[in-house]
């Protein structure tokens, strides 16, 4: 019996008193950055390229048939032309960031060739063009990463002579490709320093001028030759959203 002014219990003992467990204080990570990108995912591009161009190899093969057998002597490309700068227009897209596609025209202002100088009063240029499409990727567009490029298209090429004498080849498929750095300066602009190397042949030749004229593959025998081309351009496109 509990004592007289003392409190009574149950017979178990006085009653067990849960507390509450001290709050639990949950750091909760914080929410991932949001990734920031300079180069558009898609976009408009375009843009030129200034380079130093120099052909090599063969512009068109010379046959001959003496009677005991075939023989061949190759025009060289240097014979009717020099190393020269050149000019690139390009026009195209930008597809998830990496890659664009793109028409491409170049124009090469090449210097004189090394055959018979004195020929019809001098040789004073000659020049040559590319119409192509091409197709590049970017390891890294947002900051610096490398750049590689591929294109194939149609090349010719042109001689003049002081006396009004000029030498036109028409080609088949010229291909290059290129490698290099893919430079961003800002959202809106980058720079792409390249090398490039392609090649080809010239499958029809023409002479036109008051001494010599007609087609420069004289004989049945004469036909196309491989043809190279390198280049050391510097190029400047614009993304425009």
């Amino acid at each position: 019996m509990p004592q007289e002014g003392g409190e009574a219990y149950p017979p178990n003992g006085p009653p067990t008193i849960y507390e509450p467990p001290p709050p639990e204080f949950v750091i909760e990570p914080p929410p991932p950055t949001t990734p920031h990108f300079l180069a558009p995912r898609t976009a408009f591009w375009f843009g030129a390229r200034v380079s130093w161009f120099a052909p090599f190899g063969s512009a068109w093969t010379d046959g001959f048939y003496d009677g005991t057998g075939l023989y061949y002597r190759r025009r060289a490309f240097g014979d009717y032309a020099s190393s020269g700068p050149a000019l690139e227009l390009d026009v195209g897209a930008r597809l998830s960031r990496r890659y664009n596609v793109f028409a491409i025209w170049e124009h090469a202002f090449l210097g004189t060739g090394s055959l018979d100088q004195g020929s019809f009063g001098g040789q004073k240029w000659g020049n040559s063009n590319f119409w192509g499409a091409g197709l590049r990727f970017s390891t890294n567009p947002n900051r610096a990463g490398f750049l590689m490029e591929v294109a194939v298209g149609y090349r010719d090429f042109h001689a003049y002579w002081s006396d009004g004498t000029e030498l036109a080849l028409t080609g088949s498929l010229d291909a290059r490709i290129g490698v290099g750095a893919d430079i961003r300066v800002n959202q809106f602009f980058s720079l792409s320093p390249m090398i490039t190397l392609g090649g080809g042949s010239f499958n029809s030749g023409h002479w036109s001028g008051p001494v010599q004229s007609g087609t420069a593959f004289t004989s049945q025998y004469d036909g196309s030759a491989d043809y190279g081309t390198v280049s050391l351009q510097v190029g400047g496109h614009f993304d425009v959203r």
